[in-house]
């Protein structure tokens, strides 16, 4: 039980390791976690290689001969199903009543990954399976694998082909996803379930349900929170629910108790924001969920139901330290969804940088929800008299926040924040700016000018918040 534990918490750690771009030799760790999987031997079953079931016409049957004919090969070695990608459709000009095509990917108890390709038909004449080898990922075997990459190559694929599964082929993502989405074996061996997979089969693996817990059991644990850090522990918490899996109650009712016995109640509700942040949120569907008016009616209620007391602290007796702190919460989740979840990419025109503007407008379609939700307003382009500043937040005339964004690219970031700002700040008749300063690139020394600027000017110094905003690396291209 311990040796499973120290590769999942290894695995947690490569993880939180690629998502902030660093080099992780990912050979050993996908080693480790699929000899776990090769040691769950219930979950290995045969896999057909061919089957076919003929329908006889009935002028052509005898009184007592069978209507069908059946076929059945089967691959040599037993598989388990790491990833289906299968696709299909139904009464295509009435030529069929069912076909699929796609990929599927299995681990076989040999210890080869392989890619199949399963083709399947269902028309007048009756039913046919073919499930042939691909040749990618090539030489991708447990036991011997000594580069990264066949599996570079084997999420590179599925990221191209199924990007909801895996949106940019990371590496350590794709290994928690697959080996927590494990299904059952088939209770029955139906030639269908192959192909079609009914919901009174589609059950999730005892292997893989408890992964899930021993997954959160690692990341929330004393352990590795004192050798991994919080910064990566509360990274890794957004990772579980970026790859679909929640923490159960009592998982986190633990960790909240733990906390609060060791720690003073200022820590206990940064903690509690953190969870909110990773579980209510849903950080990884927010790119999705931005247009969805009723996810944002959800999650305004729910904030409202969990954090009541602050939320009603602020509405009877508003300060602008309040609603700075729910500021900082916006480009928080807004930071995140930029350097850990892809949306960089919509900051881009091919290998160009868009302009500011880009940046504001995903800043503004994230942060209007978040602000009803709170009951704040959101002003883009606010001209106090000192020119229009990129967003003034505020909730009534003494409780403002402006915000101001920079491309690291812009010559005048440093004007921008020691000058500029301040003007805004004066104009708005508020003490309280945020400055964001996304890199593009040709940062230069920009982010520690700024920062000397901050540190010189004392508690009167608006705040900084560095976006890391350059292109990632595909998982392909890491060695």
């Amino acid at each position: 039980m311990r040796k499973v534990m120290d590769v999942l918490e290894t695995l947690l750690l490569a993880a939180v390791r690629e998502c902030w771009g660093e080099q992780v030799d990912f050979v050993g760790v996908t080693r480790d976690v699929l000899s776990c999987v090769l040691d769950q031997r219930e979950l290995f079953e045969a896999l057909p290689e061919r089957m076919a079931v003929e329908v006889i016409p009935i002028e052509q049957c005898g009184l007592d001969s069978p209507r069908t004919r059946s076929m059945e090969e089967f691959h040599s070695s037993k598989a388990v199903l790491l990833f289906d990608g299968l696709t299909a459709a139904a009464g295509g000009r009435r030529s069929y009543i069912y076909k699929s095509k796609g990929f599927r990917v299995y681990l076989f108890e040999s210890g080869e990954v392989c890619t199949l390709t399963p083709y399947c038909k269902i028309d007048d004449r009756g039913f046919s399976l073919g499930n042939e080898l691909w040749d990618i990922p090539c030489d991708f075997h447990v036991h011997m694998l000594r580069t990264a990459e066949p599996v570079a190559d084997l999420f590179e694929m599925i990221s191209e082909k199924k990007p909801a599964f895996l949106p940019d082929a990371r590496i350590g993502l794709g290994l928690i996803k697959m080996i927590t989405s494990l299904r059952s074996r088939f209770p029955i061996d139906y030639c269908l379930e192959y192909v079609i997979v009914p919901p009174d089969v589609d059950i999730l693996s005892g292997f893989s349900q408890g992964t899930r817990r021993d997954l959160w059991d690692v990341c929330l644990s004393r352990r590795f929170e004192r050798e991994a850090g919080h910064e990566v522990q509360t990274r890794a918490i957004a990772l579980l629910m970026e790859a679909g899996i929640s923490p159960q109650p009592d998982q986190i009712l633990d960790y909240l108790q733990r906390i609060g016995r060791s720690s003073s109640c200022e820590d206990l509700l940064q903690r509690m924001d953190e969870l909110k942040l990773a579980v209510l949120g849903r950080i990884d569907q927010l790119a999705d969920d931005l247009s969805d008016p009723d996810f944002w009616q959800r999650l305004g209620s729910e904030q409202r139901r969990t954090h009541s007391a602050v939320v009603r602290q602020f509405q009877n007796a508003p300060c602008v330290r309040t609603m700075n702190d729910v500021v900082h919460e916006i480009l928080e989740v807004f930071k995140t969804q930029i350097e850990a979840h892809g949306l960089w990419k919509e900051l881009w025109d091919r290998d160009k940088p868009k302009p500011e503007s880009s940046v504001q407008n995903l800043f503004f379609s994230s942060a209007i929800s978040f602000c009803r939700a709170y009951g704040l307003d959101i002003s883009p382009e606010s001209d106090g008299g000192s020119g229009p500043v990129d967003f003034k937040i505020s909730a009534g005339w003494h409780d403002k926040v402006v915000v101001e964004f920079k491309l690291s690219t812009n010559t005048s970031v440093v004007h921008g924040y020691e000058c500029q700002l301040e003007r805004y700040k004066d104009s708005e008749n508020t003490e309280h700016g945020i400055f964001v300063l996304v890199d593009v690139g040709e940062l230069g020394g920009k982010l520690e000018r700024v920062r000397s600027l901050q540190s010189a000017k004392g508690e009167r110094a608006s705040d900084i918040v560095y976006v890391d905003a350059r292109p990632r690396v595909s998982a392909s291209k890491k060695r």
